[in-house]
């Protein structure tokens, strides 16, 4: 079917083409790979798996090689941290290991403790129990070394980032 229309439709295949192709390009997807700010650069990725872990960092390598980042994680519990901060490992100047706050009613949305987290590094790493404000230690941390902020781990994280920073008026979209 593609071959035919593209042989005898070739203005409609090429229309159809663009249309897909402007589709994927300005699709932004919430708490994937989402750029919030250019200065400093903060990505938000809600990596929570290994398979999604990995395409994040597919995705560092090739979009930001060689560069060092400031993350914020956090991990609900049962989830395999230990594998996700493996992954995360070669891209990370630092760790800020938190928790995030899950504010669904009735839900059993809990963060495993930063402790264990950041047990399973030897990168620099702190630990700052509220989600909010280790998001303003990430901030002062790149101001002073002039390094990216990732927020990855959970949606439910970068849900809360995403969030507070869009209340601050600081969202670059909607």
């Amino acid at each position: 079917v593609t071959r035919f229309v593209r042989i005898y439709f070739p203005d409609y295949f090429s229309r159809i083409k663009d249309a897909i192709n402007n589709t994927a390009v300005n699709k932004i997807i919430s708490g994937r790979m989402e750029v919030i700010s250019q200065d400093p650069l903060i990505v938000l990725d809600g990596a929570h798996n290994g398979a999604k872990m990995k395409e994040l960092c597919f995705s560092l390598r090739h979009l930001y090689p060689k560069q060092k980042w400031i993350t914020l994680i956090s991990v609900k519990k049962g989830k395999s941290h230990r594998q996700l901060i493996r992954l995360l490992e070669p891209f990370v100047g630092q760790f800020i290991f938190s928790r995030f706050t899950s504010d669904i009613p009735d839900t059993v949305y809990v963060a495993t403790d930063p402790k264990e987290l950041a047990a399973q590094t030897r990168k620099p790493n702190i630990i700052v129990g509220n989600a909010i404000k280790a998001f303003a230690k990430a901030l002062q941390i790149s101001k002073r070394n002039g390094l990216p902020i990732l927020v990855s781990g959970s949606l439910y994280l970068v849900g809360e980032i995403r969030t507070s920073w869009k209340k601050s008026g600081r969202l670059l979209h909607g």
